[in-house]
C-alpha cells in the first residue's frame, strides 16, 4: 500500500471528524492536481446529521465511547443518539486543537525594535472560508496543506496495521461513492437520451397534428360549401329550430353538425339547439 501524502492527510481527516467532531458522515476533496506538490488544497463538507454515540442496556446500563464501541448494540436495546448542529466557531476550534500542535514555525526577527518576531509557518494545516451553508445545513470551506521536507504537520498512525485498516475503511467508502456517482451519471446520460428522443416524438407529432387539423378544417369548409350549394337548389326551404321561420338561402347558416340554423339565431346560440354539438369559428 503505498502512503501518499494525501493518504495520510485523508486518514488524519477522518480520525478528526469522527474522534474529535463525533461524526461519521462528510466530504473531502483534493483539489491539487498533481499529489507530489508541497501545498495541497481540499474542499470539505459536514452535513447535520444524528449519530448514534451509545446505548442502554436491559440492566439500565449505559455504554457510550469506547466501551459502545467494542460492543454489538442489541436490536431491542434502546439507542443513546447524537444531533449534530455545524457551527463555524466551534469547528474552528476543535480543527486548531487538532492540528496546530503538529505545525512546524520558525520566528524571525523583526526588522524594526520594539516589534515582535514574525512567525513563518514551515508546514501545517490550515481552514479557510469556513462556513455553514444556509441552504444546506453544511459546514464547508477549505483546508490548506503545506508539507516542508518530511516533516507531517498532523498525527500519522504508527501502528501499520491500524493504518491499513482505516486506509481499506476509507478506500471502501470511496469506492462506494464512486460507484453511486458512475450509476447516477449513467442513469443522467440514459435521461437525456430519452429526453432528446421524446422531444424528437414531440414535435413530430406536433407536425402530424398541424396537417391533420388543417386538412379537418379544409374538409369541414368543403362539405358546408357544398351542404349550402345544395340547399340553395332546394324547392322546400327548411324552419329554423329556435324561432321556426323558413330559412331563406341569404340567413342560412350551416355548423358543422349540418343542422341548420337561421342567421338571427345563431348568434345567440353556444351549441346546436338539435344535437347540442358545441359552435366554433367555421360555422358560416
Amino acid at each position: 500500500m503505498t502512503t501518499t501524502r494525501d493518504t495520510k492527510f485523508r486518514l488524519a481527516f477522518d480520525s478528526f471528524v469522527k474522534d474529535v467532531v463525533g461524526v461519521t458522515q462528510y466530504n473531502l476533496q483534493n483539489m491539487t492536481r498533481n499529489k507530489s506538490e508541497a501545498r495541497h488544497i481540499y474542499n470539505f463538507s459536514i452535513p447535520q446529521q444524528t449519530v448514534v454515540i451509545g446505548f442502554i442496556d436491559r440492566n439500565g446500563i449505559t455504554h457510550t465511547g469506547v466501551d459502545a464501541a467494542n460492543m454489538s448494540i442489541p436490536d431491542d436495546q434502546d439507542e443513546i443518539k447524537n444531533e449534530y448542529i455545524p457551527e463555524t466557531e466551534t469547528f474552528e476550534k476543535q480543527f486548531a486543537a487538532t492540528f496546530n500542535p503538529y505545525r512546524k514555525e520558525i520566528k524571525i526577527p523583526a526588522m524594526r525594535p520594539n516589534l515582535p518576531p514574525y512567525t513563518h509557518c514551515h508546514s501545517g494545516v490550515d481552514v479557510d472560508d469556513c462556513v455553514v451553508n444556509n441552504q444546506t445545513g453544511d459546514i464547508e470551506g477549505k483546508i490548506f496543506v503545506v508539507y516542508h521536507k518530511k516533516h507531517i504537520p498532523y498525527y500519522v498512525e504508527k501502528d501499520d496495521k491500524v493504518f491499513e485498516k482505516k486506509y481499506t475503511v476509507l478506500l471502501r467508502r470511496f469506492n462506494y461513492a464512486n460507484n453511486q456517482l458512475n450509476t447516477a451519471l449513467n442513469d443522467i446520460d440514459e435521461l437525456q437520451d430519452d429526453l432528446l428522443y421524446n422531444e424528437r416524438q414531440l414535435r413530430l407529432s406536433k407536425k402530424v397534428l398541424y396537417r391533420e387539423t388543417n386538412n379537418n378544417k379544409l374538409s369541414e369548409t368543403n362539405l358546408i360549401n357544398k351542404l349550402r350549394d345544395a340547399y340553395h337548389k332546394l324547392d322546400t326551404k327548411e324552419d329554423c329550430p329556435v324561432c321556426y321561420e323558413t330559412i331563406e338561402n341569404d340567413n342560412l347558416i350551416i355548423p358543422r353538425c349540418a343542422h341548420y340554423i337561421c342567421n338571427a339565431c345563431h348568434p345567440r346560440c353556444n351549441a346546436c339547439p338539435v344535437c347540442r354539438v358545441s359552435y366554433n369559428a367555421l360555422d358560416v
